[in-house]
């Protein structure tokens, strides 16, 4: 398996990380806020190594990083379900 990390959007230089208190396994996910003060949190998950491979390709044949190629499934399916369950505004 490989572990896809998914770090917010943003210019890296502008944000500053938020740390809570506690060793790194009692914090949880990392916050990071933007130069906006909106914020983000971290999102790894595993995937097999082959689906790992085919993201790579068709981000590279989209020319567009493998972060951006899985947001624009991952947004439209949650807007789905929230829509199905009632729960969108």
């Amino acid at each position: 398996m490989t572990m896809i990390n998914m770090t917010p959007p943003g210019d890296r230089e502008r944000r500053r990380s938020r740390r809570s208190s506690g060793s790194p396994s009692q914090r949880g996910p990392k916050r990071t806020i933007d130069a906006d003060g909106d914020t983000y949190r971290q999102l790894s998950f595993d995937v097999s190594e082959d689906l790992f491979n085919r993201l790579k390709v068709a981000a590279a044949l989209d020319r567009v990083p493998v972060r951006e190629l899985v947001l624009r499934v991952v947004i439209p399916e949650v807007d789905r379900v929230y829509r199905e369950h009632g729960l969108d505004s």
